[in-house]
């Protein structure tokens, strides 16, 4: 069993689109995802895709969990930076 994404979000994604508040993040996702599954999937039997993702609502969790920096807005939800 393999976790696809443990809180490490890459910095550089954080920091040049606010980590997950952006939407083009899941595109950077869902191509890292092709590339493991594809890669170890004679190896792998069983995947999760994010660990403990209910700790986005709490204190510090989105920080933690790579979702926003600091400066940000502290929301979840915040749209700055989504050109979608």
């Amino acid at each position: 069993m393999v976790t696809i994404s443990h809180y490490e979000a890459p910095f550089n994604l954080t920091r040049e689109y606010n980590g997950w508040a952006d939407r083009r993040v899941i595109d950077f996702y869902v191509r890292y995802c092709d590339v493991i599954l594809n890669r170890y999937k004679d190896v792998v039997k069983y995947w999760l895709t994010f660990n403990e993702i209910n700790c986005l609502t709490m204190p510090f969790g989105t920080f933690l969990a790579g979702v926003i920096m600091p400066q940000g807005n502290g929301e979840f939800t915040s749209t700055t930076g989504d050109n979608e």
